[in-house]
């Protein structure tokens, strides 16, 4: 069973998205600091990495986000893929096994492939927000009506009638 978000912390905090692109990570794979240098290296100050912020924090740099990226280091479903919906910034984030499971792309989330495919949907969201704010909307409703620890205990109550 994937994870979920708590509601009461990851929601809508209408904050001025100010940031163009944002992360929360450490640095601990080699693969994720390539990722993270490759951001910064074609985003420059566009680009905010964060690390070692957690829950209310976390929503608050997620609320000011209009896109937040995301590289598996496992190739699995991760936490920033919720928390980020949750709080309504569009997620860019890596193909893995099973996601289009949880979220519909190009629907509710953004997935690439490739770096180079990668930097045009970033490219491509960031000039067109009206695309980027439904996409990201459509995103933040799904992962509160179907990614929620509530909704996850309801599914466990069923599996287990």
């Amino acid at each position: 069973m994937p994870s979920a978000i708590d509601k009461d912390i990851f929601k809508e905090l209408n904050l001025e998205r100010n940031i163009d692109l944002g992360i929360v990570c450490k640095e601990a794979l080699s693969s994720r600091r390539k990722f993270v240098k490759f951001l910064q290296d074609n985003y420059g100050d566009r680009f905010i990495k964060k690390e070692g912020i957690f829950f209310e924090q976390m929503a608050e740099f997620y609320n000011k986000c209009k896109i937040v990226v995301n590289q598996s280091g496992g190739n699995d479903i991760n936490m920033r893929m919720f928390e980020a919906t949750a709080c309504g910034a569009l997620l860019i984030t890596q193909k893995v096994p099973y996601l289009d499971e949880l979220f519909e792309d190009g629907k509710e989330i953004v997935v690439y492939s490739t770096m180079k495919e990668l930097i045009k949907k970033i490219n491509y969201y960031l000039e067109h927000d009206d695309e980027r704010k439904k996409i990201a909307r459509a995103g933040q409703v799904r992962t509160l009506n179907d990614h929620t620890y509530q909704s996850r205990v309801k599914e466990i109550i069923k599996i287990i009638k």
